[in-house]
């Protein structure tokens, strides 16, 4: 028996993929099914019952996931076993979004059937199959519809600044907000004088090329979209992250993704300066390399990540980690925080909005992701 066929979600890719694999939805959209559990990290066990008067019974099922690549493709092998007989074959789906809220999944399954089950006519336990097939994603896509509402959850990755909020030693400059006031009633109106890379922000070139981009020359894309976690929180204070912690420790990156790099120091340090900037993990040359290499497209650090900054005599040519991110097309964002929060199995959205101002080398950000849970 091989049944093939394609459906059209009325969701974006990422939010069908969830569904797909939370087990509260398969239990209501599996038509009969009675329990499914999760028994291992691939492996799945369920119990079936069917009322159809062809295939009328109780089914037991098994399903190993052995090959999957998330949000776009899964292939299963696995068996049901029951009343009249069993299935044992494999089943494969692909995702594909097509359109902002529309999402097609294309599915091809096939096995072999023993017992009772085998003297179905095989058009006939094919276009049952597609029926039954069908009626699930049907049901999937309206309880998708029914979410539309949704919100993904917020996670602020962006520090507090105020009055006495440091920026880095190169410069060592003190916030300062002055307020005025009118009246009879309550009216205040305030001016800020601080550095631009104080507490979380976005550089760009200008800041170690004459000729660089500036804020207003940036597209908000190359700040924002598919983002992932690289876990170093286990390094602590003055750790050089290098190529081989990475290589260790990163998922596979793609071309276009934005990296993350999680130590955790911000969440732990922001405020206490100058523990803060002087002795911060920072990131080494070839570390930098390595992820601007792979296709990033822009690189957060919850951390200080030059450590060139914190010495009192460095020259602009000190300034690599800067130049090997900014120089080779690479957004470098700084002073991230609240990583931990962040999944480090699979990829999220994450956007940096920035302030547009002409000729600045960098930019205050308030930095986010979200979160489909």
């Amino acid at each position: 028996m091989k049944v093939t066929g394609n459906y059209t979600f009325d969701a974006p890719q990422e939010r069908v993929w969830a569904a797909i694999y939370d087990l509260k939805s398969l239990l209501a959209i599996i038509p009969g099914c009675q329990e499914i559990e999760q028994v291992s990290d691939t492996e799945y066990r369920g119990r079936i019952q069917m009322r159809l008067p062809a295939v009328i019974g109780t089914y037991q099922s098994y399903m190993k996931l052995v090959e999957f690549e998330e949000p776009h493709y899964s292939h299963f092998e696995g068996e049901v076993e029951g009343t009249l007989g069993s299935i044992k074959g494999t089943a494969s789906f692909r995702l594909r979004e097509v359109a902002e809220d529309q999402t097609i999944i294309e599915y091809e399954g096939q096995g072999l059937i023993t017992g009772s089950l085998a003297r179905l006519n095989s058009r006939f336990a094919e276009g049952l199959a597609k029926s039954l097939v069908t009626q699930g994603l049907s049901k999937l896509n309206k309880q998708l519809q029914e979410q539309e509402g949704y919100m993904p959850k917020i996670v602020d990755l962006s520090v507090p600044i105020g009055t006495g909020t440091l920026s880095p030693p190169s410069v060592n400059a003190k916030l300062e907000l002055t307020s005025y006031h009118r009246g009879p009633g309550f009216w205040q109106a305030s001016k800020i004088e601080m550095l631009l890379h104080t507490g979380s922000h976005v550089d760009f070139t200008k800041h170690v090329q004459e000729h660089g981009e500036t804020a207003v020359d940036v597209s908000l894309d190359r700040v924002c979209g598919e983002a992932l976690v690289v876990d170093l929180s286990f390094v602590e204070a003055n750790h050089e992250i290098s190529v081989a912690d990475l290589e260790a420790h990163a998922p596979d990156i793609r071309p276009g993704d934005i990296v993350l790099v999680r130590t955790d120091w911000t969440e732990k340090h922001w405020g206490n300066f100058p523990t803060y900037y002087m002795e911060s993990p920072y990131c080494s040359p070839e570390a930098a390399q390595w992820m601007v290499d792979k296709g990033a497209k822009a690189i957060g650090f919850d951390c200080f990540s030059e450590y060139c900054a914190r010495l009192p005599d460095f020259t602009s040519e000190d300034f690599i980690i800067h130049k090997v991110i900014l120089e080779n097309g690479s957004i470098l964002m700084q002073q991230l925080t609240n990583f931990s929060q962040l999944p480090t199995d699979r990829r999220f959205k994450f956007f940096a909005p920035f302030i547009k101002i002409e000729g600045a080398e960098g930019s205050p950000a308030r930095f986010f992701a979200l979160l489909d849970e």
